[in-house]
């Protein structure tokens, strides 16, 4: 086959680039130019779509502190995301998929140690907040939810800097996903029935 291919390009009249590349693209290699050329504009519309739709979208981060004295398991953290879940609104139809550029919106749940203290914050759209908070209150009746300014907003853009260092992994699983990693419910200890906090410390 190798033999057939170079035989074939090796003829004179394919020596020269342009006057091959002609010949394929007048017997076939048009179609395999247009698909991607296709492609690509369907890609570009659908990311401009996206970031437009995602453009109107307000968001608010939310500052929320818990006493530490608390009575409360994982389990009321987990009520909480199960709260976020039900949230999800997904693309929606076709038109609003494809059309208006509809995506699912964004959530962030971060734990952030600024300075020795620890913080928790709630990222989301504005129109989320009231349930967001209701969430934690059900779970949290002494929590303390305020809106924060965002405190990535203090850092540079560009690393290495002479204040900051930054430090970045990639977790990866060492077993197959069909072997379970350690849930909240693993923590708590089986004879006295007591949750050993593994942030405590």
């Amino acid at each position: 086959m190798v033999d057939i291919f170079l035989e074939f390009f090796g003829r004179p009249e394919f020596q020269n680039p342009l006057t091959a590349m002609w010949f394929l693209f007048i017997n076939g290699g048009w179609f395999v130019i247009g698909v991607a050329l296709i492609r690509g504009l369907w890609l570009m519309w659908i990311h401009e779509i996206r970031a437009h739709y995602a453009s109107h979208r307000e968001y608010v981060l939310l500052a929320i502190k818990v006493p530490k004295q608390t009575e409360q398991s994982p389990k009321a953290v987990e009520n909480i995301f199960g709260h976020l879940v039900g949230l999800h609104e997904g693309y929606g139809n076709l038109i609003e998929k494809y059309w208006h550029g509809k995506n699912p919106q964004n959530f962030a749940v971060e734990l952030v140690s600024r300075g020795g203290n620890i913080q928790y914050y709630m990222y989301m759209q504005k129109k989320y907040r009231a349930i967001a908070e209701a969430a934690v209150f059900a779970q949290y009746p002494d929590a303390e939810i305020a809106e924060a300014v965002d405190y990535t907003q203090e850092l540079p853009s560009l690393f290495p800097d002479e204040k900051y260092a930054m430090y970045g992994a990639e977790l990866g699983l060492s077993k197959s996903t069909v072997y379970p990693i350690r849930t909240h419910v693993a923590f708590f200890d089986q004879i006295s029935g007591l949750f050993k906090d593994p942030l405590a410390s």
